[in-house]
Order: structure tokens, then sequence, then C-alpha cells
């Protein structure tokens, strides 16, 4: 391929091929845009963007969590055991 044909390729990508590349449906894609919180894309028309696959892979490596770093801690209440509750779990409150 030429360097013409892969600038071309590498811009082609329709929101539901980017969407499939990130695991995500066509609306999804959609409704980031609007949030702007998506990887850049191309807008060819008013109704028509293309996105790079270089941009959306950029945009998932900065997405990137190392576990433990993100904050997310367990947040499921312990299991109460109650020696006439063999077999069943008691949960706080309930």
């Amino acid at each position: 391929m030429n360097q013409a044909n892969d600038n071309l390729s590498e811009e082609g990508l329709s929101e539901g091929a980017a969407g499939k590349l990130i695991g995500v449906v066509d609306h999804t894609m959609r409704k980031w845009r609007q949030l702007g919180i998506g990887p850049e894309y191309i807008r060819i028309s008013a109704r028509c963007v293309r996105y790079r696959r270089s941009d959306i892979l950029r945009w998932l490596e900065s997405r990137r969590v190392k576990p433990g770093d993100d904050g997310e801690r367990h947040t499921r209440k312990p299991v109460k055991r109650d020696a006439t509750d063999v077999g069943h779990e008691v949960r706080d409150g309930q």
C-alpha cells in the first residue's frame, strides 16, 4: 500500500467499526461524542464521522488502570453468620 492509501484506511473507521474495536455499540460512540468523553474523531459532515485507529488505540491506552490505582474498593457488606442460620447469609440491615 502506498502512503495515501494508508492514510485513507487509517481515517476511515465508521462509528460502528470504531465501536467494535472498543467493544461498545454505535449508540455509545454517539453519546460519548455528545459528552466529549470518547476518542478523537473526524467530522466529515453533519451526519458522518470517522475515527482513526491510532486515535482509538491511544484513547484506550489513556484509560488503562492498574489494579488498585483507580480508587475502587470492595464495597460489599461482610456476611454475618449465625449458628442457627447454617448455610444462609444474613446481611446488615436484613
